[in-house]
């Protein structure tokens, strides 16, 4: 970890009062309104920290445009202050029916309709939800674990608010993990405690105070992320599926997919040493996770539809590596990988040019439209990546 005192700060939090987040919500109801295939606005979550938190929506539209989705309707064309409180993320822009399953691909708290048609989810019970819940989990884990904070830690320039808030998010996957598992991890509660005290404490502490406290929970947030992959393989290695030692294959190494190694072997012990290690050495940020969360992206792959078609690209077959002990698991994996398709297919199928902001696995419905798009409204930018990186997409 680099001596604090050498690192600059930037993306500083800005305080807002709650009454600038609510012409923040109205002025986005007010652009998205006017697409006329938009049937409701949700927004979810809260706003714990003015200043801090952001506000995130969810767009319900039908599932054929009638009028494209254009840039027109992207946060970029908002103005500053307004972006800087839906924190520069595109809304969830979902179908009706893609909603009322979407617990099943991203669990959502705090919804609030702020515009339109009441559009009700269906509610799991608990033992159904199980299995979805931990599915979600892996990949969260996937995505974002521990990577995610080392980024920040290891950074000569620290991006604050974004830091705020990731730390801020990490709290959900905890509590879900603890609610679907049925069990409380003292350590982890404490960790969230700290989060909350950090962010509502913000404006009131000197620089050198609050940036010494964010930078020790940013040390904390990678081990207990790591701790939650811990837990997490190990339960599901006792309820659902396991790596079998014995099968007749050369599985050591274990297996890399995109930036990821998959271990069967995961000791969380020596992730963190081996993930600072890969990166002194290459100057990359590759992630450790345990070999079991390998197996939903092997099964994710096999289904038509472009997320399958993308994860099929670079997986590699590992139908004899595991013991299955839920005969529904496969069922509960194809309904998950069919709304993820059928979101992907919304997105390509429409030409929508707004990012998808919740990315399955690296899946880009769109590819070019964001830096074709950024050429158009800032060359300079452009021209400048391009002399310094010899091309764009650096």
């Amino acid at each position: 970890m680099l001596n604090s005192s050498k690192r600059t700060y930037y993306n500083r939090p800005r305080f807002f009062d709650r009454g600038f987040y609510n012409s923040a919500k109205e002025k986005f109801v007010e652009r998205y309104s006017l697409h006329r295939d938009v049937l409701s606005i949700y927004l979810f979550g809260q706003v714990s920290v003015p200043g801090i938190s952001d506000l995130d929506f969810i767009v319900i539209m039908k599932d054929s445009l009638t009028e494209a989705l254009s840039h027109k309707y992207s946060v970029k064309r908002f103005s500053k202050d307004l972006r800087y409180i839906y924190n520069e993320t595109q809304p969830f822009l979902v179908t009706k029916n893609i909603y009322k399953e979407f617990w099943k691909i991203f669990p959502m708290h705090h919804l609030n309709r702020i515009y339109g048609q009441e559009i009700n989810q269906t509610i799991p019970d608990e033992l159904e939800a199980r299995p979805y819940n931990l599915l979600i989990l892996i990949e969260v884990c996937h995505h974002f674990y521990p990577v995610l904070f080392l980024k920040q830690l290891y950074s000569e320039r620290i991006n604050v608010r974004y830091t705020l808030l990731i730390l801020n998010a990490l709290k959900f996957p905890l509590q879900l993990f603890m609610e679907t598992c049925g069990v409380t991890v003292d350590s982890w509660i404490a960790f969230m405690k700290d989060v909350v005290k950090l962010r509502e404490s913000w404006f009131q502490k000197e620089d050198q105070g609050r940036y010494h406290q964010m930078n020790s929970t940013l040390h904390a947030a990678s081990t207990v992320s790591i701790d939650l992959m811990d837990k997490l393989n190990k339960y599901i290695e006792q309820e659902f599926w396991s790596y079998n030692p014995d099968a007749n294959t050369n599985t050591t190494e274990g297996f890399r997919l995109w930036d990821k190694f998959f271990i069967p072997e995961f000791d969380s012990s020596q992730v963190l040493e081996n993930i600072l290690d890969e990166y002194k050495q290459t100057g990359k940020w590759r992630a450790y996770l345990p070999l079991t969360f390998y197996y939903p992206l092997f099964i994710y792959s096999f289904e038509a539809g472009p997320v399958s078609r993308h994860i099929e690209k670079s997986i590699t077959d590992v139908r004899d590596l595991f013991m299955i002990k839920d005969d529904n698991l496969h069922a509960v994996m194809e309904d998950r990988i069919r709304l993820m398709n059928t979101h992907g297919a919304f997105y390509k199928d429409n030409a929508v040019k707004i990012n998808m902001v919740h990315s399955y696995y690296g899946y880009n419905p769109n590819p070019g439209y964001g830096k074709f798009y950024q050429a158009l409204i800032n060359p300079h930018r452009v021209l400048y990546k391009i002399l310094k990186n010899g091309r764009i997409g650096r």
